[in-house]
């Protein structure tokens, strides 16, 4: 629960990507293919994700099947 307290749930851009462990250009291209969520408009010109919409959407991505190359 800590974690929880500590990380806001609304994330910029930025540290949207940091959350998933994702570089800025990476997260933008999941977030064009849909494979993210859309930002939430906060303010007239401020844009943010919501935490729990990127975990739910993190559970979903693929994960690397073994034998697979890095």
């Amino acid at each position: 629960m800590e974690d929880a307290m500590r990380t806001p749930r609304g994330l910029d851009r930025i540290k949207a990507a940091e959350y998933i462990g994702a570089s800025p250009s990476s997260f933008d291209k999941l977030v064009a293919a849909g494979s993210l969520p859309q930002p939430k408009r906060v303010s007239l010109k401020r844009y943010v994700w919501d935490r729990r919409e990127l975990d739910r959407a993190f559970d979903k991505l693929p994960t690397r099947k073994t034998g697979g190359d890095w």
